[in-house]
């Protein structure tokens, strides 16, 4: 990330989408946030989703009740079963089927994380050079990103 000459923030740095207009960007993550800002910004930007992994939908409701309800009453929300559960890889996107449409209709799209950066440019996976206003980091609020220090060497 040090070699990328356009702008980086964490999700936790995103407020508004004003900013965004007209600019190309890519939200790095495939949990709710990095849905739920990818699709924000879809509105007024060109936008991937970009992940290791594809993202995993799961209903928001079920038997009437919110997931975050049976994951509180199950005590699998709490410390310390939570955590362990809860993993990149693991944690579904909490939905009620909007999410879903979206990244079906390519609002934003999305593709495998890109394979390195320099200057404004990323390359993806399929050697594909594409030059990028703004990267949303949604990868999580405790810094745990090993995946990404391969770029480094590139």
């Amino acid at each position: 990330m040090d070699r990328y000459a356009g702008a980086v923030l964490h999700a936790s740095e995103y407020r508004s989408l004003e900013a965004f207009a007209g600019q190309r960007v890519i939200v790095v993550g495939a949990g709710n946030t990095a849905v739920q800002i990818a699709i924000e910004l879809a509105s007024v930007a060109r936008v991937t989703l970009a992940s290791r992994n594809p993202v995993k939908f799961a209903p928001q409701r079920i038997i009437g009740r919110d997931m975050h309800f049976w994951l509180v009453r199950s005590g699998v929300d709490s410390a310390p079963i939570g955590r362990f559960l809860r993993t990149p890889s693991t944690q579904p996107v909490f939905d009620t089927g909007r999410y879903r449409a979206a990244v079906d209709a390519a609002a934003p799209d999305r593709r495998p994380l890109f394979t390195s950066i320099a200057g404004k440019q990323v390359v993806w996976l399929d050697g594909v050079k594409e030059e990028v206003d703004t990267i949303v980091l949604a990868t999580g609020y405790r810094p745990d990103l090993p995946y990404l220090a391969d770029l480094r060497r590139r």
